[in-house]
């Protein structure tokens, strides 16, 4: 935890932790709400989450990425036989499936550079969940070509 914590924040937690340690010893069980020991556990959760948070972060985030960027590698190897598999796919529209995928690509690398910017104590630059939904326009995009339907093949006339 304390790769992703400050010495104050972990204190802070185990302050509130103790307080309500303390606080439990001294409640009578017959006169204390169930609202009173929800707010206990609610103090020391509102603190404690977000450590909780960008310690599951710490690899979720790389795998998310790693996942990622294997897809969009296996999807520039079908793009590579595209030209000889699916004729009917233009050349421009090659290239807009390629510049998709590099907007995926940018994406990452400036997020992965704010992310080594930012404390590791902080609020992380983007999330394990963003990574993702970076990906579904490039997949749509890539549906829709290799959807695409062949052309009618050319009639040959037997009068020549």
């Amino acid at each position: 935890m304390g790769k992703v914590s400050s010495t104050e924040q972990r204190e802070e937690v185990l302050t509130l932790a103790r307080e309500a340690e303390e606080w439990l010893e001294e409640a009578n069980s017959l006169t204390t709400t169930v609202k009173e020991y929800t707010d206990k556990y609610k103090s020391i959760n509102v603190k404690a989450e977000p450590i909780f948070y960008r310690y599951s972060e710490l690899t979720a985030r790389p795998a998310a990425i790693k996942k990622l960027q294997g897809v969009l590698s296996q999807l520039r190897e079908k793009i590579g036989t595209w030209s000889e598999k699916l004729p009917q796919i233009t050349e421009k529209e090659t290239e807009g499936m390629l510049e998709a995928i590099q907007k995926v690509d940018s994406w990452i690398e400036k997020k992965e550079e704010e992310q080594k910017t930012k404390p590791s104590h902080e609020e992380p630059a983007f999330d394990s969940s963003e990574v993702p939904i970076q990906l579904k326009p490039v997949q749509a995009l890539f549906e829709k070509l290799i959807r695409k339907p062949k052309p009618p093949p050319e009639k040959v006339s037997n009068f020549a």
